[in-house]
């Protein structure tokens, strides 16, 4: 038996085994194997998909396969470009800001719905996934679409999470928290849920498009007042407006069977067992990792330390989530990215130590790039460089400071979207020679 270092390639080892645990088709193929959506399935004469989110295609084509003869058709609204899918409609929506194609996917999506007759044989599946806040879109009046393209980019910039964010937005919306079911008449509904919520969970997702009734109009009141500062004066009075008559006549809507299929605990679980299976000692930081990404660093990086005073190598401390950046400078980045510039100084002390913080739907914020992955030696490297750590941080230039040290990693398509995976590893792994 020899020693030897492993641990730079383990965190991002671990945290990929996350990923792939949590595609959105396997998720889909596993909860149609049994149980009460099996039961619908089953007794389904006619099967129709609606699926929208950054897993959509994947998970759309999940069911057309399960449904076998009993599939008729679908609508699958993706964050990324596809190509033509086999007895689906594509259209693609914009995000992370509602646009014109937004508009228009969401135009499709009720059009799809409502132009069928459906009756009791009829299923109708939808299979939603995080994005679909933005990638289908219609404001309630009297609001227009630049109104919510304003109200969107203001609230990213104020750091406010996406939950809070979503529900505003969703309560301004003609489409989600339910409001698309009606529309699917006496069909029976069944909802498959891929999870990106750290705080609600399901409900939350996408605004709660296959949630009725998921609309906290006080609390979305509470986010309007925050963001409204930012935003002209004739805006807010249009949005408010919309929010509140939205509330005056929200209703009861058709009943829906929502399953949640899989989560941020789904990804944590998935990395926790490889980190185990390649020799480490685990330990979790939880499926609810939220905070300004500087100061979850320094959380992680007091938690490691403390960790290995008394705990001999290897380890790994795993966690899912979602980091918020309040944007201070005018550099470009991402919350993984953030969050990976930000650990440098605390894998000081940590042998071999290894951070991986990847976005599981492939993108951190800028295209081309999911996230990052440093070691103990980058701090050195970037320094030899030039960089200057703390003044990069603040001026939030994190990809430009991770690109120059070849830390980042490249964005992928990844069938999934449940938040962020965060692994760190440290130690000497055996092995036989």
């Amino acid at each position: 038996m020899t020693t030897v270092d492993l641990a730079p390639a383990d965190s991002l080892a671990i945290a990929d085994a996350g990923l792939v645990a949590a595609h959105g088709g396997r998720l889909v193929r596993e909860t149609l194997r049994g149980g009460p959506a099996a039961d619908l399935l089953a007794r389904a004469h006619r099967v129709h998909v609606v699926a929208v989110g950054k897993a959509a295609v994947e998970m759309g084509t999940a069911v057309r396969s399960a449904a076998g003869p009993a599939f008729r058709s679908g609508v699958a609204v993706p964050a990324a470009p596809a190509g033509p899918v086999a007895g689906f409609t594509v259209v693609r929506g914009d995000h992370p800001v509602p646009g014109p194609n937004s508009v228009r996917a969401g135009r499709t999506v009720e059009e799809y719905l409502s132009a069928r007759r459906f009756d009791e044989r009829d299923l109708v599946v939808l299979a939603v996934s995080g994005g679909g806040s933005a990638l289908v879109s219609r404001p309630s009046s009297p609001m227009e679409l630049e109104d919510l393209r304003l109200l969107t980019a203001a609230l990213l910039r104020t750091g406010i999470d996406v939950t809070r964010i979503n529900e505003l937005r969703k309560a301004v919306s003609g489409i989600h928290a339910g409001a698309l079911l009606p529309l699917a008449g006496r069909a029976r509904l069944l909802g498959l849920v891929l999870s990106d919520n750290v705080q609600q969970g399901a409900r939350a997702v996408a605004s709660g498009l296959s949630y009725p009734g998921s609309v906290d109009f006080a609390r979305a009141a509470e986010v309007l007042t925050e963001a409204a500062p930012l935003l002209p004066a004739p805006v807010v009075a249009r949005i408010r407006t919309a929010l509140t008559q939205r509330a005056a006549t929200a209703s009861g809507t058709p009943s829906i069977l929502n399953l949640e299929i899989g989560s941020p605990r789904t990804a944590l679980d998935a990395a926790l067992a490889a980190a185990r299976a390649r020799g480490h000692r685990t330990f979790g930081f939880g499926d609810t990792v939220q905070g300004e990404a500087r100061e979850v660093a320094r959380r992680i990086g007091a938690a490691a330390r403390r960790i290995a005073e008394r705990t001999p190598g290897p380890v790994c401390l795993v966690g899912a989530g979602e980091v918020t950046v309040s944007v201070r400078g005018p550099g470009r980045g991402g919350r993984c990215q953030e969050l990976a510039w930000a650990m440098l100084p605390e894998l000081a002390g940590l042998p071999g130590a290894s951070f991986t913080a990847l976005a599981t739907d492939g993108q951190d914020f800028l295209p081309g790039v999911m996230g990052a992955r440093v070691t103990g030696e980058s701090l050195g490297l970037a320094a030899g460089l030039g960089l200057d750590w703390r003044a990069l941080l603040d001026r939030n230039d994190t990809h430009t400071a991770l690109s120059a040290i070849g830390a980042c990693l490249p964005g992928r398509p990844t069938g999934t979207n449940v938040c962020d995976i965060y692994a760190l590893s440290w130690g000497d792994v055996a092995v036989p020679r």
